[in-house]
């Protein structure tokens, strides 16, 4: 990471091995490369900046795993703002209440979430900007935004370090989902931390399917946010299909595979999983623990083992991995990565006796500012 870097959006075109040249998105048929993301980058920012939205304004992000998403979340962080990443299959009253709980001024969405938001946009009179769809009166579309920020040329963050960059809704095990507020310094902090495993989670030269959700915090930075830092090229998939996208691993020549259980245990199902894993440098599991069988099965197959890790949205994404274990354990999610301190507790505070699951606490620079 550039010793400068303060801001995310930086790393779109300050990367240690950023080439303009070099694909940084595949979608369908469409490549994008760094230096025509960046340039989509600048004018989404400069876009923002033209709607006079102030420092610090709240955007949020109903969109899938598609170029857009990509495009205005770094644009919006570029622009100083801070970007809302949503779940596009919330319904309209979910999306209410993260609009008005986040205090949205805008909100972008493609054509298949557009009923949802528009509705929760009345409810919280958020400003919508709609890509794929005619928009509606009142509206901007996401292609005329574009096109408004294009020519305007660099635009430089005003904002990084401690200054929000994200605020992502947690599950809300215990009620509504709550915003953890993750600023540019933990985000950055997460990055630095992962690219000190040896082996690399991810290098300039590898090519990464981004089949993760891109608004959870896996997807969102171990997956996007790293592609920024090292320059790799990423796969797009909009939706997880066993099938497609095992045929996009083996023609796009995919060589990092960020994924969750259940992909895994679709992909065993397949019989063209050796055929399509035979490029594959490393695969990951995260988010909820791997069946022993899958991993058993994944390992027949393609000969190398799935890493496993456990993260928190509250930690940028990434606490452990066994990457960093001395010997990778079937049901173990491995180490503390670089960086990060982690112990068990009891309710006092004080270390659990063996056998006791205690509680979980971390230190390090990619915490959370808080709920």
């Amino acid at each position: 990471m550039p010793a400068s870097a303060r801001n995310l959006a930086e790393l779109v075109r300050d990367s240690p091995a950023w080439r303009p040249e070099r694909a940084a998105l595949v979608a369908d048929a469409r490549r994008f490369t760094w230096g025509r993301l960046d340039r989509a980058v600048d004018a989404f920012a400069a876009a923002l900046a033209g709607a006079r939205l102030p420092t610090g304004a709240r955007v949020a992000l109903v969109l899938g795993n598609v170029s857009e998403f990509a495009v205005a979340y770094f644009g919006v962080l570029r622009a100083g703002l801070v970007a809302v990443p949503v779940s596009p299959a919330y319904t309209s009253r979910e999306l209410t209440h993260v609009l008005a709980d986040a205090e949205a001024a805008l909100v972008v969405c493609r054509a298949d979430a557009c009923a949802a938001v528009r509705a929760a946009a009345r409810a919280t009179r958020a400003r919508v900007v709609v890509s794929g769809a005619e928009p509606a009166a009142g509206e901007t579309s996401y292609a005329a935004l574009l096109d408004a920020g294009a020519g305007h040329g660099r635009v430089e963050p005003t904002t990084g370090d401690e200054d929000l960059a994200v605020l992502l809704y947690t599950s809300g095990t215990g009620g509504r989902p709550k915003a953890a507020m993750l600023p540019h310094r933990a985000l950055l902090a997460n990055l630095d931390q992962c690219a000190r495993i040896d082996p690399a989670p991810m290098t300039s030269e590898d090519v990464v399917l981004l089949a993760l959700p891109l608004f959870h915090s896996y997807g969102l930075n171990a997956a996007l946010g790293m592609l920024a830092r090292t320059g790799a090229t990423g796969v797009l998939a909009e939706r997880f299909d066993p099938a497609v996208t095992l045929a996009l691993i083996r023609d796009a020549g995919v060589t990092s595979v960020p994924g969750i259980p259940p992909m895994y245990v679709a992909w065993t199902m397949l019989p063209d999983l050796p055929e399509a894993f035979a490029g594959v440098r490393l695969a990951f599991s995260a988010a909820a623990p791997l069946p022993r069988r899958v991993f058993d099965a994944m390992l027949a197959a393609t000969g190398r083992p799935v890493y496993e890790g456990y993260g928190l949205t509250e930690t940028a994404a990434v606490v452990t991995s066994s990457l960093c274990s001395a010997v990778v354990k079937p049901g173990s999610v491995g180490q503390p990565i670089p960086g990060v301190e982690l112990r068990r507790v009891d309710d006092t505070g004080d270390p659990v006796d063996p056998g006791d699951p205690g509680e979980i606490v971390v230190r390090g620079e990619s915490l959370f500012r808080g709920y």
